[in-house]
């Protein structure tokens, strides 16, 4: 029953990654936020993965119905009338006390298909998956499974070994796991490896959280040695995380010194502070016009000001098709700001 699984839990979350970046892409036509690149990706993503959903019931579907179709007959073998001598038998004596051993093979041995030992487990698991989950999260190499397998059975089964099937199994589905949210997600900050660590704690209760911590960077190990421009993304990505984090302890007063003035947000010297790059994009998804209109942000550019930590960024406001004025946003807080600069509301 699990034998599927893996490809079915591929096919199906990069379905929903891509129903989610095709969709936001939609809704955010005509604003800064729309991309056509990542919503055409979605677009591709979505008719790929239905196709292999599809492909993969029909071919279930399929093999039911050999099962309940009439057995095959066996048509015996055509034998070849041969002129034969005669030979002469001599009675076989029989030692009193010893049977006879029948070594004749019945018709259901001979049908019958030895399981041996040389197919390898992984073999049989990349038997029940779809060519497209193999060649992308395995790199179409089973002596790259075959290995990730080696690292992550004795983390996860320390007495099982690499001919235990269902501990194998359960390794590259934890591995495909990490491998999906390594390479997909709403924002680069979810698809780091410190996220993935917090996520599959809470999805794998039944193993130690020191444990599945270990099996992760295995995995993204294994990962960046197939894709290392991947790597060098998590690192910029894991400096940007460090630098604001860093940058929002030395901010603390700043943030609050402002909040009632009344050019607060308006000017660059009292930005409104957010935490980080999902902050701004959750504040400014949120900010309204005081009439409630639904105003477009458009990042202008940036300026370092003194007493504040990080660069402070400028958004030219429009709305109807004219510009409404700017607003200043700094990137390097602590968290979100509850307030909104004059003429604005947070819905």
């Amino acid at each position: 029953m699990f034998q599927n699984i893996m490809s079915l839990i591929i096919s199906f979350v990069c379905l929903v990654g891509g129903l989610f970046m095709f969709t936001f892409g939609l809704s955010n036509v005509g604003t800064q936020y729309f991309s056509l690149g990542p919503t055409l990706l979605g677009l591709v993503l979505v008719v790929h993965n239905v196709f292999v959903l599809y492909v993969t019931f029909s071919k279930k579907s399929g093999q039911d119905t050999q099962r309940t179709s009439a057995p095959a007959t066996r048509t015996p073998p055509k034998q070849t009338p041969a002129t034969q001598t005669p030979v002469t038998q001599a009675p076989a004596t029989r030692t009193p006390g010893k049977q006879t051993q029948d070594t004749s093979v019945s018709d259901t041995q001979a049908f019958q298909i030895p399981q041996t030992e040389s197919v390898s487990v992984v073999h049989r698991i990349f038997s029940h998956m779809n060519q497209t989950a193999i060649d992308t999260s395995f790199y179409g190499s089973e002596a790259y499974a075959e290995a990730i397998a080696a690292e992550l059975v004795p983390m996860f089964a320390p007495s099982a070994s690499l001919n235990d099937y269902k501990a194998v199994d359960e390794a590259l589905l934890f591995y495909g796991d990490v491998w999906i949210r390594k390479h997909f997600g709403p924002s680069p900050e979810l698809m780091t490896t410190s996220h993935i660590k917090g996520d599959l704690t809470e999805k794998y209760r039944d193993h130690d959280a020191k444990v599945v911590a270990a099996a992760v960077d295995r995995c993204v190990a294994f990962i960046y040695q197939k894709e290392p421009n991947l790597e060098q993304r998590d690192v910029v990505q894991a400096f940007q995380q460090n630098l604001v984090q860093s940058n929002a302890g030395q901010n603390a007063n700043a943030e609050t010194a402002h909040l009632d003035d009344a050019d607060y947000g308006l000017v660059p010297q009292k930005p409104v502070f957010v935490a980080g790059f999902p902050g701004t994009h959750a504040y400014l998804d949120s900010l309204c016009l005081s009439d409630g209109t639904r105003p477009t942000f458009n990042r202008t550019g940036s300026m370092n000001v003194p007493g504040i930590e990080g660069p402070v960024d400028a958004y030219e406001v429009t709305a109807g098709g004219k510009s409404v004025g700017r607003i200043f946003v700094c990137l390097y807080g602590s968290s979100n700001s509850t307030r909104a600069p004059r003429g604005f509301v947070l819905r």
